[in-house]
């Protein structure tokens, strides 16, 4: 397991090697030329105070010898000082180019991946990890210690020659003493690294019950119904077993790490032949400083290249991710449809991750041609929204085939929705419309035209600053919009895109009946070349449909025109004749 982390983590040195190499070729060259001369520094130094201290054995020195020498001491060690400052420098320009890219990477990696990952558990503790590699100055350690710990390697070989030459037996100790050092911090970082991927699941349940508190909706019910001392308790019982983990680990390195000191202050007085030092006291000294210099080195690679090797691992859990999304379009998907065809879904099934004994669709068969507006009617958790998923490309069937034309990369490009939980983004009303497509959102012309087919333009009329003000309540200039404005602004961003078909999944909620009978209306006389999916529990909207599908427990179980379901008096004529009175 060691050896498959270090081949992860050497991986890792050299995928950010790579991306930070890519546009700062230059910055690299220099650091390396850095860490090598920082690395010898430290034995240059210890000659250069022998020779001093050979001064303070002589009776005489030349004065211009010991001025040049004392000079030349003062120079390197500024120049020691002012390498180590521009190496910080130089990693912080490095730090930032990379924080600009890899964001930017990852984000551009997960819009390809399959919705229907969200929904699994495992999924979002990897993005977690990955969002966690991202946060703070992680890189940025990471990318210090890539040439900092270097140092203290190049520092050990050259501090190791200068010891051997004068007591070879000090620094086999020595050597002794920096493989059980390195070994102790090398499995502990391991271990805790470990423990950060197992505890990430009680992670994210401590993070969910203690942001309940600053979210706008959540703080409304906690004060309504008195929650308070529920989430506290759930908080601090998760709390609690994060911080028992952690305390269980620690316990077992406590002892160890104490016999591991006394086994240093043995070495440290056990390592010299003192006898060697008689004639040439003054190189005493620098043997001293020199094994001094050697243990902060092996303390520097075992706790901190400790903490170094434990980053590395973090970031696989960037680069895995980032790696993770694949071309996921079947290439079999890809067959020619019949003309007019959009979708084909042949004996379709789906069920959620973990789930694996409920079926949210069964054995479904259902076609989507060119402009026709198809309704999808049932009760709530019939499997509606799962089919429109599916449909739209965003979930794969379980078991089943699901044909799109031009294949299901290309569909998803042609295909626009607003969902029930539909998105209210804090920017200005133009923004929110706008943002239904990445070729528009400034086209003021598209926007507006899309507001009207919504039938949501007395709604931007009555905003102080129309298009530009910004809504919602997180900023300070925002203005907040009922359920109903919010929604059939929501619609307006569905129709801003030019597609082949449009999904609207309960989207006038929000409405009372006839409001809703009037929006749809609106919005089925503009609709244009588009094919339409309307999906509700409430009958309204589909009596203006060509087509009603009539889903039951993620089963098709009716399906024709209003007037066709209607003389067939089954499920559909049922929640038709019970809804009536809302629409008269």
């Amino acid at each position: 397991m060691i050896n498959e982390n270090l081949i992860l983590f050497f991986k890792n040195v050299f995928r950010t090697i790579r991306e930070g190499a890519k546009y700062n070729q230059s910055v690299f060259f220099i650091l390396a030329a850095c860490t090598i001369f920082l690395g010898i520094a430290p034995v240059i130094s210890l000659k250069i105070l022998e020779r001093l201290l050979e001064y303070a054995f002589k009776p005489e020195v030349p004065l211009a010898e010991m001025i040049f020498v004392v000079f030349f001491w003062s120079g390197f060690y500024l120049l020691e000082d002012s390498l180590g400052e521009l190496r910080v420098y130089l990693s912080s320009l490095l730090n930032l180019s990379l924080k600009k890219r890899l964001p930017k990477k990852l984000v551009g990696q997960m819009v390809k991946v399959d919705l229907e990952y969200y929904n699994k558990s495992e999924f979002m503790s990897r993005l977690k990890r990955a969002r966690e590699a991202l946060k703070g100055d992680l890189f940025w350690d990471f990318v210090l210690d890539i040439f900092y710990q270097p140092i203290h390697i190049i520092k050990l070989i050259s501090l190791s020659i200068y010891i051997a030459i004068f007591d070879l037996w000090a620094l086999i100790f020595l050597f002794l003493l920096a493989a059980a050092q390195s070994a102790f911090f090398l499995v502990r970082s391991r271990q805790r690294y470990a423990y950060e991927r197992e505890t990430t699941e009680l992670r994210r349940r401590k993070n969910y019950y203690f942001n309940v508190f600053y979210s706008r909706s959540e703080a409304r019910d906690i004060r309504l119904f008195k929650m308070e001392n529920f989430f506290i308790q759930k908080w601090q019982k998760t709390v609690r077993k994060l911080y028992q983990k952690l305390l269980n680990l620690e316990k077992k390195y406590f002892l160890r790490f104490g016999l591991l000191s006394l086994f240093v202050f043995f070495f440290f007085f056990s390592a010299f032949d003192l006898s060697l030092y008689q004639e040439n006291p003054e190189v005493l000294i620098t043997a001293i400083l020199g094994v001094k210099m050697f243990m902060d080195a092996i303390s520097s690679v075992s706790a901190e290249g400790g903490e170094f090797y434990k980053t590395g691992l973090k970031l696989n859990d960037y680069f895995d991710l980032l790696n993770f999304a694949e071309n996921q379009d079947d290439e079999r998907q890809k067959q020619k449809l019949p003309p007019g065809v959009l979708v084909k879904l042949e004996n379709v099934s789906y069920k959620y991750p973990g789930e694996d004994n409920k079926w949210a669709l069964r054995n479904i068969d259902f076609t989507l041609r060119e402009k026709e507006t198809v309704a999808i009617i049932g009760d709530n958790g019939a499997g509606k929204s799962t089919l429109i998923k599916i449909i739209l490309g965003l979930y794969k069937p379980t078991e089943g085939k699901a044909s799109y034309t031009g294949g299901r990369k290309v569909w998803k490009k042609n295909a626009s929705a607003e969902f029930q939980d539909f998105i209210k983004y804090e920017l200005s009303a133009g923004k929110n419309v706008g943002l239904g497509d990445d070729l528009l959102y400034n086209n003021e012309t598209e926007i507006r035209r899309s507001i009207k087919d919504a039938n949501a333009e007395q709604i931007v009329s009555q905003l102080k600053n129309g298009l530009d003000s910004r809504l919602g309540r997180l900023f300070e200039d925002g203005v907040e919009l009922s359920g109903g404005q919010w929604q059939r602004l929501g619609l307006a961003r569905a129709c801003l895109r030019d597609s082949l078909a449009v999904s609207l999944d309960e989207p006038t909620a929000n409405l009372d009946p006839n409001a809703e009978a009037r929006v749809f209306q609106a919005f089925l006389k503009n609709k244009g070349k588009r094919a339409v999916l309307l999906v509700a529990h409430r009958i309204g909207p589909a009596r203006l449909a060509d087509r009603i599908i009539v889903i039951h427990n993620g089963t098709i179980v009716e399906q024709g025109s209003h007037d066709e379901l209607i003389e067939k008096e089954g499920r559909y004529s049922k929640l038709y004749n019970a809804q009536a009175k809302w629409y008269y």
